[in-house]
């Protein structure tokens, strides 16, 4: 092991340890608590020889898809990796599968988080993405997207107004941002269902959108000068716009959009810190942080969200409780990082490890 890798080996684990401490032995006023399950080192190379038939296939033996660093793989709520490799060419990854390839590949191999062959894409017409469970083709351009079936052959082809920026799919339906500044969403049969052009900026992109688990929700953040979020919901066949607002200058580059907590509210970042809209109250919040998001918990579930945020080489994951309370600020050194979340469990990633937390409360 290099020096490098074993100095980011002992910062990871004195920041595992702090954070033990900190959190168990001072609960918030909410009780909180955060115990250290967990950590297992990607050096280790490879899943282990038959690792993969000790593993369930549900419950306690879901896989968790991790990218870190040039690492990125599928590990289980033990700490144990079904697949954990390194990066050499371009990657698609999803909880349900992944496939790694060339700039122009002549064959797609379509793996399983167990690293087992799904399915076979010969002589594939653009790149590999997952949306909502599915396999889609992505055209170069970036105009077009393509359907495939089990045996991999196209059922359907869509073409975009413009250029893709953004993709989102939850629920039968895929919301593309372009940018022109508009959005279509479509079925997953590639009809169109909606489509909106929100303007009022001087500049027409969406950096960003997303779409609730349902369907019923979209939000966006569109223009420059000035940039917007938008939340719309659903009405009938068609959406309305039900809340906006103006976030200033913002950001020339794609921004960081989520629905958590069963789509309750929206998450997104916003020039000095993070947005948190309440899609029931109609509520929005800005919470300050320091440095730029650089992960967003995928869950947001309980009243509570973790994100972790980037200064240079300097990592810090920051608990808040909603709507707008940070109550621990554990800072680490790692050039990349990993965040998720499900349920209760709560996982982490720097330098060459992983670890997990388990989140309970009394």
């Amino acid at each position: 092991m290099t020096k490098k890798k074993r100095l980011y080996g002992i910062t990871l684990g004195i920041f595992l340890f702090l954070g033990y401490v900190f959190l168990a032995a001072q609960p918030v006023p909410v009780e909180l608590l955060i115990e250290a399950r967990w950590i297992s080192s990607l050096d280790k190379g490879a899943a282990e020889p038959g690792i993969v038939d000790k593993i369930p296939s549900a419950g306690s033996g879901r896989l968790i898809p991790f990218r870190l660093g040039q690492h990125f793989g599928y590990v289980d709520s033990a700490g144990r990796f079904t697949v954990n490799r390194i990066q050499e060419n371009y990657i698609s990854l999803s909880p349900g599968a992944w496939t790694e390839y060339p700039q122009l590949p002549e064959v797609l191999d379509i793996r399983n988080p167990r690293d087992e062959t799904m399915q076979t894409v010969p002589s594939p017409s653009g790149y590999p993405v997952f949306l909502d469970g599915d396999l889609y083709l992505m055209g170069g351009d970036q105009v077009s997207l393509k359907a495939l079936d089990g045996e991999g052959n196209d059922t359907w082809t869509y073409f975009f107004g413009a250029p893709l920026t953004g993709i989102d799919a939850a629920a039968g339906a895929i919301l593309a941002g372009l940018l022109d500044g508009t959005i279509e969403l479509i079925s997953s049969e590639g009809v169109l269902l909606y489509t909106f052009e929100p303007g009022g900026s001087r500049i027409p992109c969406i950096y960003g959108c997303a779409i609730s688990e349902d369907a019923s929700k979209i939000a966006l953040i569109s223009g420059l000068d000035e940039q917007r979020f938008l939340f719309l919901e659903k009405s009938g066949d068609t959406y309305r716009v039900a809340y906006h607002e103006s976030l200033g200058e913002g950001f020339r580059r794609p921004v960081q959009l989520y629905f958590i907590d069963s789509g309750r509210r929206a998450v997104f970042e916003r020039p000095g810190g993070l947005g948190i809209f309440d899609t029931v109250q109609r509520k929005s919040v800005t919470l300050p942080l320091r440095g730029n998001v650089y992960a967003i918990d995928n869950q947001g579930g309980g009243d509570f969200l973790f994100v972790i945020t980037e200064e240079g080489n300097t990592k810090n994951l920051v608990a808040i409780r909603y709507p707008e309370r940070v109550f621990l600020k554990a800072a680490f050194k790692s050039d990349a990082a990993f965040l998720a979340r499900h349920e209760n469990e709560l996982y982490i990633g720097g330098g060459q490890s992983l670890m997990a937390f388990e989140i309970t409360s009394r």
